[in-house]
């Protein structure tokens, strides 16, 4: 719980997946997005936002 946990949180603050994947110690970033980064649904409405205003 606690690698799901810090991955997700780093992804939110801006690190990159290929960064995380190293410091995890996974050689793919996919599946280190794939299997422990998960968004929650205030990130998820966030995001959402993020491209309505650009559409604007």
């Amino acid at each position: 719980m606690l690698r799901h946990t810090f991955a997700t949180r780093m992804i939110e603050n801006g690190s990159d997946a290929k960064s995380l994947a190293l410091i995890i110690g996974h050689s793919n970033p996919a599946f280190t997005l794939r299997r422990y980064v998960h968004p929650d649904h205030t990130s998820l409405y966030e995001q959402m936002c993020r491209l309505s205003s650009v559409q604007q």
